[in-house]
């Protein structure tokens, strides 16, 4: 029987050990962090949304056609400064924006959101308008996704499209 021992008493360990202690600094640190990132995403949300705001008031403002007509002209004349710099690329983004929302406010619908697809298959849309928005949309697309047609004949004639659609 001598090769059974006694048993041992259990080690008393404090409370707090060093690293519980480390743990929960880490862990206050982090609920720091995420805080103060929750705090930054709320007032840049915030912002972003009456910027938002802004635009709307802006657009409910003009009640005809003209009217928007005219505010998308003045933004496409605009634009034809990226055809002097040789910044096709900009210049593809803009004036699909452009018309994008032009066509959304004349239809009041969400098209600045759509995809080229998605607007080639809306039902407001009657045959020549939408052949016209297919081929600037193509074109627009091929400079700005593929990295082609980066001329300043395409430009121009995507120019030319954008025109047509809005008049």
């Amino acid at each position: 029987m001598e090769d059974i021992h006694d048993i041992k008493i259990p080690i008393e360990t404090p409370l707090l050990t060093q690293n519980l202690i480390h743990t929960l600094w880490w862990c206050f640190g982090l609920l720091c962090l995420f805080i103060i990132a929750y705090f930054i995403y709320r007032y840049y949300k915030k912002k972003k949304l009456s910027h938002e705001g802004e635009k709307i008031q802006e657009t409910e403002k003009i009640k005809t056609k003209e009217e928007f007509q005219k505010l998308a002209m003045d933004k496409l004349v605009s634009t034809k400064k990226y055809i002097d710099l040789g910044e096709y690329k900009t210049f593809h983004l803009e004036v699909s924006e452009i018309v994008k929302e032009y066509l959304g406010n004349i239809y009041r619908r969400g098209y600045s959101d759509m995809t080229s697809k998605e607007l080639s298959r809306s039902q407001e849309l009657q045959g020549g308008e939408r052949e016209q928005l297919v081929d600037l949309l193509r074109l627009a697309d091929m400079a700005k996704f593929a990295q082609k047609n980066h001329e300043e004949d395409v430009a121009q004639q995507v120019y030319k499209l954008a025109l047509e659609i809005i008049k």
